[in-house]
């Protein structure tokens, strides 16, 4: 009797995690991200560093759950959530593309970003990604702290000014349905050695 039980419920756990959902990002209304400026900077005629042109942004307006703010703004991008949102899911990303007016295809000393952030970095990142010329995507750099941060960070050093560049505002559910797998693999190897206590 006590195998049939312990068939059942393995049978059962098996059948269940699939049908449970990962659970999405449940963001509070308040600001999230804030692109301060994102520079390429250029090697001088005499081997120093110069700066090169500045990013634009041109997306403005509401996106799901993401107020973005000042997106006409040479250099400033605010992302913001009006209103409580819950049960927000991988699809709500949100691409910040930006526009490096004069650079292509030239050696570029560093991409300087300035940012600030106020995130849970295991429900939402900030990723500054470029698209190379063979067509490949590139993670060039993620800002994985949590609370009010800010800073500034260079990335791709030494690199030709492949493109387009732009931002993400990556969300991240929270994978619940391999937790309750696990914690069905716990229950069910707590039984088991119930019963071999027992016996």
């Amino acid at each position: 009797m006590k195998r049939v039980c312990v068939l059942i419920l393995l049978l059962a756990s098996g059948l269940l995690v699939p049908l449970a959902p990962s659970r999405a990002a449940d963001l509070q209304a308040g600001w999230y991200a804030n692109i301060v400026g994102i520079e390429i900077w250029l090697y001088g005629p005499e081997g120093g560093y110069r700066p090169g042109p500045g990013g634009s942004f041109y997306t403005e307006g509401q996106y799901g759950p993401f107020l973005v703010t000042n997106g006409s703004y040479y250099g400033k991008q605010y992302v913001s959530v009006p209103t409580n949102a819950y049960g927000v899911g991988p699809d709500q990303t949100l691409v910040l593309p930006v526009s490096f007016p004069g650079i292509g295809g030239e050696l570029i000393a560093q991409v300087l970003v300035d940012w600030q952030t106020n995130y849970d970095p295991n429900q939402m990142r900030l990723e500054l990604w470029r698209e190379r010329d063979n067509g490949s995507q590139e993670l060039m750099w993620t800002q994985l702290q949590a609370g009010v941060k800010w800073g500034s960070r260079g990335t791709g050093y030494d690199t030709y000014a492949e493109g387009p560049y732009y931002f993400k505002i990556n969300v991240l559910p929270e994978p619940t349905g391999v937790a309750s797998l696990l914690l069905g693999l716990g229950g069910l190897s707590v039984l088991m050695r119930r019963r071999r206590a027992d016996q």
